[in-house]
């Protein structure tokens, strides 16, 4: 349908190492996703700018901003384009 965006689902949930996803977005948007802690601490943005509608493969390789690797716990994907906005869980394990 066009017009229509999605967040698909994160696999594989929960990883020991990274998370794959998909942003699929029916229009030319601003797009930020961004990866939090469960205290609310953002630990990586994964990207930001505008992006073309269509499929958008992304991905998480479970570092902080630095490239270190996270330690393991509950993390969220927070995504937002345009007007619209999803939140996933996911868990780290060790």
């Amino acid at each position: 349908i066009a017009g229509m965006s999605a967040l698909g689902p994160i696999r594989p949930n929960p990883s020991r190492a990274g998370f794959q996803f998909a942003l699929t977005i029916g229009a030319r948007l601003p797009v930020r996703v961004e990866v939090w802690d469960a205290a609310g601490r953002l630990v990586r943005r994964i990207t930001e700018g505008d992006r073309d509608s269509g499929r958008h493969d992304l991905s998480w390789d479970g570092s902080d901003r630095r490239g270190v690797p996270v330690p393991p716990g509950l993390y969220l994907i927070d995504a937002r384009w345009g007007d619209a906005r999803a939140t996933r869980r996911v868990v780290r394990l060790r």
